[in-house]
């Protein structure tokens, strides 16, 4: 027969380790939620930089060479090499489209065809 502190030990360290886990899972669960929602928050930011850097009013020249300043500061990031760049950066892809003319893509992006026509994000 065993003692009445035995089974109370056993059953205080069953409800202990229950309620850890349930803790454990549960945490888990809503940190995989908010860093979720913070890259998605992150991807939208850099969505909204990009379009306003396309949209910014000036000379044409102004423009193109701004473009190609991203361009290649995008190459020099994502380089293996770089200091600049960042090990998880290469993951993300974009395209920048203007009317059915691609501006601006990063070196990671797939050859596609232009998107239909209206407002929206790829």
């Amino acid at each position: 027969m065993r003692s009445i502190q035995y089974r109370t030990l056993t059953l205080v360290l069953l409800v202990f380790g229950v309620s850890t886990l349930v803790i454990g899972v549960i945490s888990y669960r809503y940190a995989a939620h908010q860093i979720s929602e913070l890259s998605d928050a992150r991807l939208a930011q850099h969505a909204r930089l990009l379009e306003g850097m396309a949209q910014a009013s000036g000379l044409s020249e102004d423009r193109k060479a701004m473009l190609s300043n991203i361009e290649n500061a995008l190459q020099r990031a994502e380089s293996a090499d770089s200091p600049y760049g960042h090990r998880y950066s290469s993951q993300l892809t974009f395209q920048l489209w203007e009317n059915d003319q691609l501006l601006l893509r990063s070196s990671t992006a797939p050859a596609i065809p232009p998107p239909p026509t209206g407002h929206g994000l790829l």
